[in-house]
């Protein structure tokens, strides 16, 4: 079905259709091509690393200022044939796959016969510090980003690594992980790549940050730092360095060592008629595989001490490269001294550290209320001036100087009208149950992406009226009728509902960022299981997803709250409630919580 639907809709993966024009130059040779390209990913961040050398002070001095408290020694367990059997099975059935074509399927059927090799060859790996020469090597797929498609700078390297590469990195990885988490290396503020973290957390942390310095009268302002290539730039010798610092030595640092050492890559095209293209072989020097399973953690390692180096001035929030952070005070010209002086230090990690901070595309945001005015704030180093704009993208989120969401709703609603285009075209020749499923795909990972940040905002009814839009196109329906019976019937929840339902799913799975009256009182009152709303002037603080949230939660029917420790149950019985309600607005829903008897509901 879903061949059919990209035929319908015309939409082509053009990442398999490398362009034929690459600066200004038309290239009609797909080998030249592809030799382009991968001279251009282990070439273009040469230049970065050589901007970078004036430096007296060094990465491993700065990260000795950071944390002065040395770290304990790595411990290496011994891989069993068990954790093989349950890494291969883990992986998934893709028909990619690296140079040496074997695809996971194989190893699948063949683990009774590998998995004893393997095994040894991954403790035999371990304890002599060598990782395989025959798994350093791989393809690179060139995935476009954003801009012009025959601009070699706006395509990224996607490594495609040999089946048995990621059994190994993944046994790596699973001691790494160990060791990182058990002695608490890494920063709070990094949420990219890590468990128990996501890009909600990540985007909360910030927003809420900025809510709480507006609602105690501070200014507020947030730098958006753009990194050039920051995955590409870094650099090996002071990765190992940074490694062997957290306690990563002797055979385990060694075996990295070996990782990194004497890589190669090649990449891969494919056209229209899916021909095959490929590069020659190129060694690597610098930069962590992007598509890799070490390539991550490897990444968080390195950038680690980056938080440290201004969190007693500011709150930074970071996603693995994407560093943003948050400045306030209540003086206006020691604001503006505050802002500039995380330039010069962010400024300064980055040159002893081989990245590059691209002071051009990096962005400053004075954030404010409707009431507010705003400051004069400037902004330079080194001639450079960082511009101070209107709105900003985080993490496919768009926020604005009020955090009004508007722009972000304005690009939501763009996506939803071509899916409803979708859906039209489709409708005469699917099903009802197709269609279901066509907006899941195409309309629901949209519209709740998000959502708890923008749902209850004001102008969330954009939104609204395209999701009834596409229920009326599912279901053939008049665009006078009305909708309420429409969702029951096809088990779609509406805005506002699938807004109180991922809001209390944020909030459950984040159950230790909260506090529950009992916590403050031992009294014991109707409401002490109840979360504690902090006090807040004001109203876009009331409707930031700390507040909102808790606001929410307790409103919740007491027997849903009261599987909060069990989410799935949770999740499925709140689901239920909200579908029975079919709520359009958060009126209308605290008003369905108080009218209804949910003993009738949950026999």
């Amino acid at each position: 079905m879903w061949h059919f639907v990209k035929s319908e809709t015309t939409k082509q993966d053009s990442n398999n259709e490398p362009p034929l024009n690459m600066e200004g130059e038309p290239v009609t040779d797909l080998h030249e091509l592809a030799n382009l390209f991968n001279n251009y990913f282990v070439n273009a961040t040469y230049s970065i690393q050589n901007e970078n050398t004036d430096n007296t002070l060094t990465a491993h001095n700065n990260l000795k200022l950071i944390y002065p408290k040395s770290f304990p020694r790595i411990y290496m367990t011994p891989v069993t044939a068990n954790e093989i059997k349950n890494i291969v099975k883990s992986l998934k059935l893709k028909n990619s796959h690296g140079y040496d074509e074997i695809q996971p399927r194989v190893l699948k059927i063949s683990l009774p016969y590998i998995i004893s090799p393997i095994t040894y060859l991954c403790n035999k790996a371990m304890s002599s510090g060598t990782f395989p020469t025959w798994l350093k090597f791989s393809q690179i797929v060139p995935v476009h980003k954003k801009g012009d498609k025959d601009k070699l700078t706006n395509y990224r390297p996607i490594s495609l690594l040999t089946t048995f590469s990621k059994i190994f990195e993944k046994v790596i990885y699973k001691r790494l992980d160990n060791h990182i988490t058990s002695n608490n290396i890494l920063a709070k503020e990094q949420y990219g790549f890590r468990n128990n973290a996501s890009t909600e957390k990540a985007i909360h942390q910030l927003t809420n940050n900025i809510l709480k310095a507006l609602d105690n009268k501070y200014l507020v302002g947030g730098i958006f730092c753009d990194l050039t290539k920051a995955f590409d730039c870094v650099d090996h010798d002071i990765l190992v360095d940074k490694l062997e610092y957290y306690g990563i030595k002797g055979s385990a640092l060694n075996l990295i060592k070996s990782y990194l050492k004497d890589r190669y890559q090649r990449v891969v095209l494919r056209n229209k008629s899916s021909n095959t293209f490929y590069s020659g072989w190129n060694k690597v020097t610098r930069g962590v595989p992007q598509g890799s399973v070490l390539g991550p953690i490897f990444f968080l390692i390195y950038i680690n001490d980056l938080s440290g180096t201004i969190n007693q001035i500011s709150s930074p929030t970071l996603f693995a490269d994407d560093t943003n952070i948050i400045c306030m005070h209540y003086d206006t010209k020691l604001f503006n001294e505050v802002i500039n002086e995380i330039i010069v230090k962010i400024h300064k990690w980055f040159q002893l550290n081989s990245l590059k901070l691209n002071l051009n595309k990096t962005k400053f945001i004075q954030f404010t209320t409707k009431i507010n005015m705003r400051t004069p704030i400037s902004i330079d180093y080194e001639q450079n001036h960082i511009e101070n704009s209107q709105s900003t993208s985080f993490l496919g989120l768009i926020l604005d100087k009020t955090l009004s969401w508007q722009s972000h709703i304005d690009k939501i609603c763009a996506k939803l009208k071509s899916a409803c285009y979708v859906l039209r075209i489709l409708n005469p020749i699917l099903t009802v149950s197709n269609m279901r499923m066509i907006y899941f795909s195409y309309i629901h990972s949209i519209i709740t992406y998000g959502i708890i940040f923008g749902g209850n905002s004001a102008t969330s009814g954009e939104v609204f009226q395209l999701q009834n839009r596409a229920i009326r196109i599912i279901t053939n329906s008049h665009n006078r009728t009305s909708c309420q019976n429409l969702f029951k019937e096809l088990n779609i929840l509406p805005l506002q509902s699938q807004y109180i339902l991922s809001l209390a799913m944020y909030v459950v799975k984040n159950r230790e960022d909260f506090t529950c009256n009992s916590d403050i009182h031992s009294m014991n009152t109707w409401y002490k299981s109840n979360l504690h709303p902090p006090l807040l002037r004001l109203t876009k603080s009331q409707k930031g997803v700390y507040y909102a949230g808790i606001t929410m939660y307790n409103s919740l029917p007491l027997k849903i709250r009261e599987l909060s420790d069990k989410i799935k149950d949770f999740k499925r019985s709140l689901k239920k409630f909200l579908l029975h309600g079919s709520c359009y607005t958060m009126e209308e829903y605290l008003d369905w919580t108080s009218r209804h008897d949910l003993n009738t509901m949950y026999p």
